[in-house]
């Protein structure tokens, strides 16, 4: 007899959705894989297929959240029709010292306990150091008397948002499908992206100004040190010669703009490193005491 599917087994499911017997567009697939328990589809949805069998098909009745992103299905009651093709039971692995050599090629299980501490430990830090890296250049920014004309933050927000439409295209998201996910016009998205760019702006006026007074001219082996940071393997998995690569930029013209990225990531270094962190304790004191004007 066929299994009945519980809680983190894996389902194949056809589904097609309609709204009073109208199909939903985007809620018809084949052949699509659902684990039981992952809470990524409508609220009802997996509670509904609970019990299931594969061959066997089921209607749904469920409800689309009032805030979901698609605002015309937003509070929709919607008809599911699934065909249940498999039901797959997740096995999951021993945690023992085999596991440990398959998945990662160590000898014990306790190996692969100190190496995944290891590893989260080192996201972590540099998870540290980038936000203690923004917060810097955005402190310093807010405190530069920096004046940005209208004209470069319009721009600049212009360009982010051009950019955020070019990434949505590469998913198959169309500029109006996008905005009506959002529930935004474009005029209201170029306003929101204005103080982010302003901000920018100005830490690049700081960063700049920072070159500029402090004579920042990186050497050869700077820029060469960057690419061997920057460059990635090839799809036989080798990494190309920086060396190459730098006489390529040279060749065409492109030296001055990685000359330019490297001096500003030399100046932040230096702002960096004069920066003082002080404890959220002390950040918290500080919010504290400080009024508007001291």
């Amino acid at each position: 007899m066929e299994r009945a599917a519980g809680q983190g087994d894996f389902l194949v499911i056809d589904y097609s959705g309609s709204i009073d017997g109208e199909p939903i567009e985007r809620a018809q697939a084949r052949a699509q894989l659902l684990e039981l328990g992952s809470g990524g589809v409508l609220p009802g949805f997996e509670e509904g297929l609970l019990g299931v069998r594969a061959g066997e098909q089921r209607t749904l009745d469920v409800r689309f959240p009032d805030d979901y992103g698609a605002s015309e299905l937003a509070g929709q009651d919607a008809r599911f029709e699934v065909s249940v093709s498999e039901v797959r039971e997740k096995v999951l692995p021993e945690l023992d010292d085999d596991f440990a050599v398959d998945a990662a090629g160590l000898d014990t299980l306790e190996e692969l306990r100190e190496d995944l501490r290891a590893r989260l430990l080192e996201v972590d830090e540099q998870a540290v150091e980038r936000e203690f890296r923004e917060a810097v250049i955005d402190a310093a920014a807010a405190a530069a008397t920096v004046t940005v004309p209208e004209e470069l933050v319009e721009a600049r927000a212009k360009e982010a948002w051009e950019q955020r439409l070019h990434s949505l295209s590469h998913s198959g998201i169309s500029k109006d499908a996008y905005l009506r996910i959002v529930g935004s016009s474009e005029e209201e998205m170029l306003a929101a992206a204005r103080p982010s760019a302003e901000r920018a702006l100005r830490a690049e006026a700081v960063i700049a100004a920072i070159v500029e007074e402090e004579g920042i001219e990186p050497s050869d082996e700077d820029l060469l040190a960057a690419l061997e940071r920057s460059i990635e393997p090839d799809e036989r998995g080798k990494l190309p010669d920086a060396g190459k690569l730098l006489a390529q930029l040279r060749r065409s013209g492109r030296i001055d703009d990685l000359r330019e990225d490297v001096a500003s990531g030399q100046a932040l270094d230096r702002l960096v490193e004069a920066a003082v962190a002080i404890s959220p304790g002390r950040a918290a004191a500080r919010e504290k005491l400080w009024t508007p004007g001291s």
